[in-house]
């Protein structure tokens, strides 16, 4: 049963640009039971991200399978396309693994899009191209609190 589990997973996801459920509508989309669900959703972390929001009982899983292992920028747009971060790393899937396991910029959050790049360094001076263009909320408040740090 574990590969099925897996297909019908994998399936709750494909064709949909949202990458994220709950694990109660992965429940609910695949028909099978939770613990069957979480199981092997924990057992393919190269696949899947589980993370626990603050509100008791719900957690989210997100498939990884669209993002890339190489350099990048990630732009993180909230539910009405508002672009909330932008950052750049040399491993686009690890690093949107961790925004999700901590939830911190991720929570309220739609949509991710990636651009991947040569080399890191070509991702960094992008990534600053795209924060001078969509000016995010989160980038300055990032800025705002380390100069405030620096005085």
């Amino acid at each position: 049963m574990p590969d099925a589990a897996l297909d019908k997973i994998n399936s709750a996801f494909l064709g949909d640009t949202i990458r994220w459920r709950t694990i109660s509508g992965v429940v609910r989309e695949t028909g099978l039971d939770a613990e069957t669900v979480v199981r092997t959703i924990d057992s393919h972390p190269e696949i899947f991200v589980r993370s626990d929001t603050k509100l008791p009982g719900i957690g989210t899983v997100t498939s990884l399978h669209d993002f890339p292992v190489h350099s990048g920028v990630y732009v993180i747009r909230s539910r009405g396309g508002r672009v909330m971060y932008i950052g750049s790393t040399s491993d686009l899937r690890q690093r949107i693994r961790e925004h999700l396991r901590d939830g911190g910029v991720m929570s309220g959050h739609e949509s991710i899009e990636v651009a991947t790049t040569e080399t890191r360094e070509h991702a960094v001076e992008l990534e600053r191209e795209y924060i001078e263009r969509y000016e995010p909320v989160r980038n300055r408040v990032a800025v705002l609190r380390k100069q405030l740090a620096d005085i």
